[in-house]
């Protein structure tokens, strides 16, 4: 039982880093998102990453979580450059680095002790 919550950990992070590369490289993603607020979105959606990303890998050093989501939003935006109605757009790389420190932080605050309690409670008795 703890082996398959520790893969849907897993999944749920590639799930999610897979949604974020269809949206961010999709030519219009916000037609259903017009009267939201961009940057919100962004920092948002980088919150939950940085939670997904530590439940995945809860053993990695935060700077080294950070700096994979970081690169990773890079490279989407980066990739945005080469997508017809999108562009590059540093504010949104500011709001998804913001997001990403704010999820890693509510992690080590809030879910990790959840996470270790949940994981306790599915492992096998000796």
């Amino acid at each position: 039982m703890l082996r398959a919550y520790r893969i849907l950990k897993n999944l749920q992070f590639w799930l999610l880093i897979g949604l974020f590369t269809l949206l961010g490289l999709a030519p219009n993603p916000g037609a259903g998102f017009a009267s939201a607020n961009d940057l919100a979105l962004h920092f948002c959606g980088y919150v939950a990453a940085g939670i997904s990303v530590s439940l995945a890998r809860p053993n990695s050093a935060p700077w080294l979580r950070f700096l994979a989501l970081f690169s990773y939003s890079l490279a989407i935006e980066v990739g945005q450059y080469f997508v017809p109605e999108r562009s590059f757009d540093v504010r949104d790389l500011l709001a998804n680095g913001a997001g990403i420190a704010t999820g890693l932080a509510l992690y080590q605050f809030a879910v990790a002790h959840l996470d270790r309690k949940i994981e306790q409670l599915l492992h096998p008795i000796r």
